[in-house]
């Protein structure tokens, strides 16, 4: 009996999984915050500068009362133009709900208790809550396509007077300009998260010529990526971080050398083993 009750009773290893068998939380900011110790934020940002926003994050932010459909695509566009307001050059980066996705658990327990699923949304439909809309997976997918199909009508299009936008919709990406929209195939993606497919965009705007890109994303996940991948983008890169009231810009050109390239390299692979969105974190072993 003493060897037996030496070891967990279960079928799974309690260290690695909940009573439940889901993952087990861990307070990803306490790493971002430990790194942020290192580098002051930034107070100049170089021009010209491009902006990309993480695209599902900002939908969330919406309070939704617009009454349609195509009125909440209206707002969420003004959003977008507001939050890229001193860039030339906006990225609105979408995440892709594939039916099979190694995240299929945890999206199944955020949408867990609502029941509403629109298949064909319409402009004139009126729609409830945002947060409902939100509530599964299905939904957000058409959601995703509904706005970007609204934001390539002219009557859109008059809101980004001389910026670009770039919006990507599943695999694809499109190029809007107040003129005219077209699809950029440079920009075409298999990746699943925006979360990577953020640093694409980095890049793509680096190598077009933007001193300086930021990256809008309150995500701790966000941040270890583009420490470890910022080296390969040749223009300065900067993470917008904190409230609308309390906002702040991480320089992580400057961090990176600051924290030393074995630390950087190491950071994706240290992140995921000790807990990420995919991998279950060590029970009493935090940041």
């Amino acid at each position: 009996m003493s060897d037996v009750l030496a070891h967990p009773l279960g079928p799974l290893p309690w260290a690695l999984a909940s009573g439940d068998g889901s993952l087990r939380k861990t307070n990803k900011a306490a790493l971002a915050r430990e790194l942020e110790r290192n580098v002051s934020p930034a107070e100049v940002i170089p021009e010209p500068s491009a902006t990309i926003i993480d695209g599902m994050s900002l939908v969330q932010k919406l309070k939704g009362n617009d009454n349609t459909f195509s009125q909440l695509a209206g707002t969420a566009l003004s959003h977008v133009v507001h939050e890229g307001a001193k860039s030339r050059r906006i990225d609105v980066v979408f995440d892709v709900y594939k039916e099979t996705s190694i995240k299929d658990a945890k999206r199944a327990n955020r949408s867990a208790g609502t029941g509403i699923h629109f298949k064909n949304i319409q402009p004139g439909h009126k729609h409830p809550a945002v947060e409902k809309v939100l509530g599964s997976s299905s939904n957000k997918a058409s959601l995703i396509k509904f706005l970007v199909e609204e934001w390539k009508k002219p009557q859109h299009r008059e809101k980004l007077e001389g910026k670009e936008l770039y919006v990507t919709c599943e695999q694809l990406c499109f190029k809007i300009t107040k003129e005219q929209w077209e699809e950029a195939p440079e920009l075409k993606s298999s990746q699943e998260e925006a979360d990577t497919r953020l640093l694409l965009h980095a890049l793509h705007a680096a190598e077009s010529g933007y001193k300086s890109v930021i990256i809008t994303a309150e995500d701790t996940d966000v941040m270890v990526l583009c420490l470890g991948m910022c080296h390969k983008i040749p223009s300065h890169l900067f993470q917008k971080c904190g409230t609308k009231n309390r906002t702040r810009f991480l320089d992580i050109t400057t961090l990176s050398p600051t924290l030393g390239g074995s630390v950087c390299d190491s950071l994706i692979g240290m992140h995921a083993f000790t807990g990420c969105d995919t991998v279950s974190a060590f029970a009493g072993r935090g940041r």
